[in-house]
């Protein structure tokens, strides 16, 4: 109950008596289109499998590094379908979203790619919550909870001062307070989470290249054929450059190869 004061539905509310029912059409908008990202995303289509993975894998060994093993690559997986949306929406937001509503919202650019962001996040933080309950530290997940939730009365001010773009920094702003929180409280127990920033910023720079290469591509009128060149070149140049850089560790390639062919795992 307490995580729903900082949650999506809170801030329609928020947003429709603040701003009007003309601003929460467009917020609307913004959130459907990424809300469809984040529920065909792998953390969220296998959750139900990750969690007795990971559970079975550490009451094996009682090995923390065996859960980073995991999440560090169900954090790349996703943020190989994340990156290229929220580069893609970044350069062509606006543009996309006069194509998809047929002109009625001309300015969301900046509204998709901030939730585009809270997806990252979302994913970040359902996978902080799995590594609680596997090592018994669900009280850290509820502690965070509760300190995010102190993130709305200023959440209230950016909705007031931006617009809607105010109500994403504040869906960023509870995040962020809740990932902080619980990845304090699980150090301070002992549990120290090992990301891997590496690998994470060798995939932040295929999108940076890919985000290049669409802004200097003249593509970028709400028509359906400049959509799908647009489209074509983030995915292209991203896959080619994360192939490339390849971010996937040696650990995280073993676990992929559980599961399919290595001759498949380009990354």
């Amino acid at each position: 109950l307490v995580g729903q004061l900082y949650g999506p539905n809170i801030f329609k509310l928020l947003v429709t008596r603040i701003l009007g029912l003309a601003q929460t059409a467009a917020f609307g908008f913004a959130q459907s289109i990424t809300d469809m990202l984040r529920n065909y995303l792998p953390a969220h289509l296998l959750a139900g499998w990750l969690r007795p993975l990971m559970i079975s894998r550490y009451l094996a060994r009682k090995k923390l590094s065996d859960l980073t093993d995991i999440v560090n690559l169900v954090l790349k997986l996703n943020l190989l379908g994340i990156i290229p949306l929220l580069v893609f929406f970044m350069v062509r937001g606006d543009a996309f979203g006069a194509w998809a509503t047929g002109g009625r919202y001309l300015h969301v650019g900046d509204l998709l790619w901030l939730l585009a962001v809270m997806v990252c996040l979302q994913t970040i933080h359902l996978l902080f919550a799995m590594i609680t309950i596997t090592v018994e530290q669900a009280s850290a997940n509820l502690a965070a909870t509760c300190i995010a939730a102190t993130s709305l009365p200023f959440s209230l001010i950016l909705i007031q001062t931006f617009g809607t773009e105010g109500a994403a920094w504040g869906l960023l702003s509870g995040e962020i307070i809740w990932l902080l929180s619980a990845g304090w409280l699980l150090s301070r127990r002992g549990f120290h989470i090992a990301w891997d920033i590496t690998g994470t910023l060798r995939i932040a720079l295929a999108g940076i290249v890919a985000g290049m290469a669409l802004w200097f591509s003249g593509f970028d009128q709400p028509l359906t054929g400049d959509m799908a060149y647009s489209v074509a070149i983030t995915a292209t140049v991203f896959l080619v450059c994360s192939i490339f850089l390849k971010p996937l560790r040696e650990a995280e390639r073993l676990l992929i190869g559980s599961l399919i062919p290595a001759r498949f795992i380009l990354w």
